[in-house]
Order: structure tokens, then sequence, then C-alpha cells
């Protein structure tokens, strides 16, 4: 299974109930996190987190938000009406991707990496008859038959790496490293994992059955935060004072300009990030794709230093500069922060829309 390699080898068992002990090949079931890796140099623990978990899950929020090492946190109302009006949606084959701007993963812990946050009593809640979308993209999926499997599916397209946190009650016993299910719930989570798994040539989905306990998520939050932290762009990278990139001038040693950078997200969407949202990449991997356009690209840097932060102006020149790239400068700039799939999904799109 492709997706084991990102996963530690599960420690624990699963109890079905009723007695006999039964061991689930096909998805690890951790009740603990692994260990939280030490950051590299450059990198910084950043969630972006929808507006809908401080209903849903309000006390995980407010575990994140009072820790004494608080990661930064950016909110994201995907359901706000100016996501539908701010920008026209763009027009290509791939209409799950340009129409779904309300479709994002709960949390994002980086540029490529996503977490949908559901529980066990959700994977088997299928489509009530006549509700399953129109989309031919999915409407031929036969394995698609429930909400969920649908938002993994769309998802897929935004990022090189899913989690899906599912939310089981653990059950009181000596044993507090041993879950407890019945045959039903690992029917449908074995199901599950099949489905994730088909999804190979899209991005990794990879399932875990977790303790609902807000802490036990929690853990596991920090925990991806920290294994895919994304290096800052541009942290130490060759450019030309004049922020141009001429051809076939060497680069001297005068000319290099070494940068540490600490991102400063913008608290709301700006038209821009929606724009590249539209375009398939997800609200994380937007932000650092214009921060790094933006300071040492195109026409103008989109930062000025203050202090140890950086502060926003001039997106639109940075948006052009980003539209004008060919795929392989896209390809050799933004594969590292934002995934080598997605960045070529969305230069598909991109390309179908300027013709």
């Amino acid at each position: 299974m492709a997706a084991s390699q990102d996963v530690v080898k599960p420690s624990s068992r699963f109890r079905v109930k009723h007695g006999k002990k039964h061991k689930i090949p096909l998805i690890p079931t951790l009740p603990q996190a692994p260990q939280i890796q030490q950051l590299k140099d450059g990198t910084q623990v950043s969630l972006f987190l929808s507006t809908t978990l401080l209903k849903s899950h309000r006390s995980l929020v407010q575990f994140l938000e009072g820790m004494e090492n608080t990661p930064t946190l950016v909110y994201r109302d995907y359901n706000y009406p100016k996501s539908s009006k701010q920008v026209k949606s763009i027009q290509t084959q791939q209409n799950f991707v340009s129409d779904t701007l309300a479709c994002e993963a709960d949390i994002i812990v980086s540029p490529t990496t996503g977490v949908i946050l559901t529980a066990s009593q959700a994977i088997n809640q299928l489509y009530l008859p006549g509700h399953k979308p129109n989309d031919p993209e999915i409407k031929t999926i036969q394995e698609i038959n429930s909400p969920l499997r649908e938002r993994i599916f769309r998802l897929a397209h935004r990022y090189e790496r899913l989690y899906i946190f599912i939310s089981h009650s653990p059950v009181e016993n000596r044993d507090r490293t041993v879950l407890a299910a019945d045959k039903g719930t690992l029917a449908s989570v074995a199901s599950l994992t099949a489905f994730c798994t088909s999804l190979s040539s899209l991005a990794i989905v990879i399932p875990l059955m977790i303790s609902s306990l807000p802490y036990s998520h929690a853990e596991w939050i920090l925990a991806l935060a920290h294994k895919h932290a994304t290096a800052l762009p541009n942290t130490e990278r060759d450019i030309l004072p004049s922020g141009f990139t001429a051809i076939n001038v060497p680069v001297t040693t005068t000319d290099r300009k070494k940068t540490n950078l600490h991102l400063t997200f913008s608290p709301e969407e700006t038209p821009w990030e929606i724009f590249l949202r539209r375009a398939g990449l997800n609200p994380f991997a937007a932000q650092m794709v214009l921060a790094d356009l933006g300071h040492h690209n195109g026409h103008g840097p989109r930062y000025k230093s203050d202090g140890s932060h950086m502060h926003f102006c001039k997106e639109d020149s940075v948006l052009s500069r980003f539209i004008e790239l060919d795929s392989e400068a896209r390809a050799r700039l933004f594969s590292e922060v934002v995934g080598m799939n997605t960045i070529k999904r969305i230069g598909d799109v991109i390309d179908c829309v300027v013709g």
C-alpha cells in the first residue's frame, strides 16, 4: 500500500466488540500520534482552519489556540458569499475543480497536505436516492457513493497528500492502547481504505481511525504539521538586483541576495488567492505561490521588510507573473512547494484558459 510510507507502522490492535481480537491489515489504527519532528531551518508551523470548526470542533480549536507554543492559525470561511462573486469562474473541462470552492480540507497543515475530519458513523452514510451530483467526472465512478467519498475525490486534485481522520469514541477498558469497534465499522473502514488507495494516481490518501478526544486530534495535527512543514519561499535564492532573470548572464557573489522570511498570511481571502483556488490550488499553496513570486520575481515585491515580518502589497502583478510562466518554469519554481502533480494540473487549467 503506497500510503504506508507516510505512516508509522501500527503499534496497537483493533478489538472487535463481543470478544475475538482481530488485526486490520488495511489501515493503521494508532490512538497515539507519532513523535513531533524537529523543524528544519527556514520552516514554521502554520495551520489553515475552516471556520466551520468553530462550531463542529470547538474543543479542538480551543486546544490549539491555548497551547504554549501556538502555531500560526489562519481561518478561512469557504462558504462566504464573496468567494463566488469576486472572481469569475474558470471554465475548464475540470469543472469539479473550478466550481467547488466550498469543498476544502478542514485543516491544511502544509501547501501539499490537508486533513479531513469525519466520524465512524459518517463513513456509512450513502447518497440519498437521486442526490448524486450530475458532474460527469463523478457520476461515472461507481465507487463514489457518498458525500464523504465525493469530497475526498475532489480534494485529491488539490493536494499531494490527504489524511482522513475517522473519529471513533474510545471504549472504557484497562488497556488504553486498544480501540474497540464492531464488525460493521471495520468493514466500512476497509471499504473506504480501498477507495482511497484507488486514488493513488491523484494523491496519497491516508485514512486513520483515531480517538475522538480533542487532545488526540491536536497531537496528530501538530505531528503532521511538523512532519510536512515546508521551507518558506526564497529563504536563499540567487537573483539579480533588478529582480529580472537575464539569459546567459552569470550571477556573481555580489549579486546574490539571501533573505530569511517570516511569512505573514493574509487574514482574509484576496481575489488573487480565490483565482488560484479556482485554478486548483488550496489556500495554503496559493499564499505560498503569491509570496514566492511577489518577493523575488516579476514586477516587484509582494512584501517589503519591516523588522522580522513582511507585509502584503501588489498581488495583481504577481498573479500576472505566475500566469505568464511556461509550464517548465512553474514546475521548476513551485514543484517543491506545492507538489509536482498539483503544479502540473494547475498549469493545464491556466494553459486552457489563456489559450
